[in-house]
């Protein structure tokens, strides 16, 4: 596959890049140096995540306390977080335009305990947190991923992502500005408490941060969707809280903790497991978001490939071009488009893909690709080239199969054509050359890509390499 040295050299020099076809390595280049993954590394914690819990497993949110009698709870509430990445208000959910996603609506808690014959709480709302820690970041995250809102405060009992929606102006239609709040527990509480009111439920002694007795009996409780559309979220949507709260609960299970340490490090411990090489892997997080965080393109393969391959527990729940998540508007019009599944992953200077390809042919690739440093073109360039060369790749040829072979148009959106005899010299690549130059038996004809590989045809874009299908 000659031309992935294209992609390559359309890459800074820090890269790393594997393609594996039927389980065999058919290129790399440099795959085991370590490099900063940004949000790829979210596939570990997905596959640990429901190695770990179960694709069936379900958050709880409950409350617990005294039981009514005639309609008075005499006494507290205590509301016990456990760990749901997803509770939400329908109101922050119709804000946000996510209410497509599989949230867990606190609405629906209210209701519960309505249902269940609350009508007077003479005691408090308490808010109970301690099945993390209250450590509220990853303490190596620059404090601007904090003020820009690229995550909430962390923590067990968190509710709309950990923000409280300023109040909506008379008269606008842009949707209101979110805050980030310093108590997301009791937050959620006041929240609850906002939900209730609104049901005819008085709480006498308003809300507090507190433990939920022990033996304490539950009165009303909400669960989550099950986990396998769980982490279909955090993939599809990148969800850097998801991912984070994920990894806390990995420690919890793992019986060392809520804490992101303990979350990472049973991380690492799965990946050894599943005889992934972890001696140049460091998780500093679980979404990706630090710059601490290592990996490698074998790392990124091997969990990809050993966690089922494209039908699998991680493959069978990635964005897929053209049609969902971070990749709903790329590869539009090219081969990739459908037949492309990857987990993305960008930061300042950072750029990143891995997944799975079909190709034409019916077979799949599995690919990681890497590359760290700043690129005074579309950072996205080598990425895009790479999935739109594997959605036309094919690794076997009869004679009367012939697609046409498919230059990148632009450095980001490609799109795929029937070129047919287009003159090739009038193609133009602004991200890679002003010209293009065809080095074949008839030069002005663009050539399909089994006859291109029978009679070593190759492109020549003027910078140091050839993207080709030499025989």
């Amino acid at each position: 596959m000659t031309g992935l040295d294209g992609v390559v050299a359309l890459s800074p020099p820090d890269t790393c890049l594997r393609v594996d076809i039927g389980h065999a390595t058919v290129f790399r280049h440099q795959a085991d140096r370590a490099l900063i993954p940004a949000s790829t590394q979210k596939v570990f914690v997905g596959d640990v995540a429901l190695d770990r819990l179960g694709a069936d497993h379900r958050f709880r949110t409950m409350v617990v306390g005294p039981g009514p009698v005639d309609g008075v709870v005499n006494g507290d509430l205590t509301l016990v977080g456990g760990g749901d990445p997803l509770l939400t208000t329908a109101t922050y959910a119709f804000v946000r335009r996510t209410a497509d996603q599989p949230l867990t609506f606190l609405d629906g808690l209210a209701d519960s305990l309505v249902a269940a014959g609350v009508r007077r709480v003479t005691g408090r709302l308490v808010a109970d947190e301690s099945r993390y820690d209250t450590i509220r970041s990853v303490p190596s995250w620059p404090a601007r991923y904090l003020s820009q809102n690229q995550v909430g405060p962390l923590g067990a009992l968190t509710v709309d992502d950990g923000f409280r929606l300023d109040p909506i102006v008379p008269g606008s239609t842009a949707p209101p500005d979110r805050q980030k709040v310093d108590q997301p527990a009791l937050h959620a509480a006041d929240e609850l408490l906002v939900l209730l009111r609104a049901r005819g439920v008085t709480v006498d002694g308003g809300t507090a941060l507190g433990v939920a007795p022990v033996g304490a009996g539950e009165v009303a409780a909400v669960q989550s969707a099950p986990l396998g559309e769980v982490v279909r979220q955090m993939l599809e949507e990148s969800d850097n809280a998801t991912a984070e709260l994920l990894t806390k609960e990995i420690g919890v299970v793992a019986g060392t903790g809520g804490s992101t340490a303990s979350g990472t490090a049973s991380i690492r411990t799965r990946a050894a497991e599943m005889g992934v090489p972890v001696d140049q892997i460091t998780f500093a997080d679980g979404s990706g978001l630090d710059r601490g965080n290592r990996l490698t393109c074998d790392a990124l393969t091997d969990v990809l490939e050993r966690s089922g391959g494209p039908d699998g527990v991680i493959g069978s729940r990635l964005p897929v071009a053209g049609r969902s998540g971070t990749l709903e508007n790329r590869f539009l019009g090219t081969p990739a488009q459908g037949r492309l599944k990857a987990k993305t992953g960008t930061l300042n200077g950072v750029t990143a893909l891995a997944g799975f390809v079909t190709m034409t042919d019916g077979q799949t690739a599995t690919f990681a690709y890497i590359a760290n440093g700043d690129q005074a073109e579309d950072p996205r360039r080598g990425q895009d080239f790479l999935g739109v060369l594997l959605g036309q790749f094919e690794t076997t040829c009869t004679d009367d199969t012939s697609e046409p072979m498919v230059i990148p148009l632009a450095g980001y959106a490609v799109r795929s054509v029937a070129l047919g005899a287009v003159p090739v010299g009038a193609l133009l690549v602004p991200a890679v050359a002003s010209t293009l130059t065809a080095l074949a038996a008839v030069p002005d004809t663009a050539v399909g890509g089994c006859t291109a590989r029978a009679e070593g045809f190759s492109l020549d874009f003027g910078i140091g390499f050839q993207a080709g299908a030499g025989p």
